[in-house]
């Protein structure tokens, strides 16, 4: 088979992958398959959220199929009743074939017959591989990009010898990768924690009301700036990194932070969301954005 036919490879290998879901008892409506991209990516697209273990279950399946050497096979019928009397367990859409003669079936061995008008392999020897590589569940459909072949092979061995990398470097046994990933976790999220409780002492002791953070991501201390500034309505507090800038003040505080973004956009120092109570946007000129501030500094209580 010519490299170019991988694409003959990937369709295959999603007849494959639908037939291993149906067989898990999923009802499998094929939205759209997209293997013959010029990018070479893979796509399919099912009705509904189907959970990622039963997913991650159909792709064992199809892996442990492809090395029976499965001949690939054409049949045609006058119609679809014709041939779903033939092949009861026949997968298509009703929608698109319902009044169509001359359909063509494509037969996986006896492992998988659905109607389709494009090109196979021959043999699912040659589709030696097959592996998720993206899944998302949005719209209450379910999206999943693949590969197939030697694609499929080259990513697996590329993601192993990451973990094996990983491992080594982090001392951790590459098999409890997963357990190793949750407790790296879990220990960000009380590292986290304590950043949130240092954050909030130094908003209640700090007599500056503009404080740097240097190239910290500012969204998450959000939440605490919101809830301090509703505990403390008549203090304000302008936090700054050298790419964002958030400031929020209290309800019965009496700066104006609309001149302040203002007097920002004109410096063209900053871009993004500023009323007069809340700035939220990005840092274009951190010196600039510094001098602006110190230009306002007796109105910000």
């Amino acid at each position: 088979m010519a490299e170019n036919d991988n694409g003959y490879v990937l369709h295959s290998a999603e007849h494959m992958f639908a037939r291993s879901l149906q067989n898990l008892g999923i009802n499998v409506k094929v939205i759209k398959a997209d293997t013959f991209r010029a990018d070479g990516k893979a796509f399919l697209l099912l009705q509904g959220k189907i959970p990622s273990t039963r997913l991650f279950e159909a792709e064992i399946n199809v892996n442990a199929v492809i090395p029976q050497n499965l001949k690939t096979t054409i049949e045609t019928f006058d119609d679809i009743d014709a041939a779903t009397k033939r092949y009861p367990n026949l997968r298509f859409n009703e929608e698109r074939l319902k009044d169509t003669k001359n359909i063509r079936l494509v037969k996986i061995g006896d492992f998988d017959v659905c109607a389709c008008k494009n090109k196979h392999v021959e043999n699912t020897s040659e589709i030696e591989a097959f592996v998720i590589i993206g899944l998302s569940h949005l719209g209450g459909e379910t999206e999943i990009e693949f590969k197939a072949g030697r694609d499929a092979i080259n990513y697996l061995l590329s993601n192993n010898d990451d973990v094996l990398e990983l491992g080594q470097q982090n001392n951790f046994n590459p098999k409890e990768i997963k357990k190793a990933y949750n407790k790296l976790l879990k220990d960000l999220d009380q590292t986290n924690q304590e950043i949130e409780k240092t954050f909030l002492q130094l908003l209640k002791n700090s007599e500056n009301k503009f404080i740097e953070v240097g190239d910290l991501s500012l969204s998450r201390f959000y939440k605490t700036m919101n809830n301090f500034a509703k505990s403390n309505p008549d203090r304000s507090v302008i936090l700054m990194s050298s790419s964002q800038l958030i400031a929020i003040k209290g309800a019965s505080n009496d700066s104006d932070f609309k001149a302040i973004g203002e007097r920002l956009r004109e410096k063209k120092a900053f871009v993004g969301d500023v009323r007069s109570d809340y700035i939220n946007g990005k840092i274009l000129d951190y010196d600039e954005a510094k001098l602006v501030l110190a230009e306002f500094s007796s109105l910000i209580i």
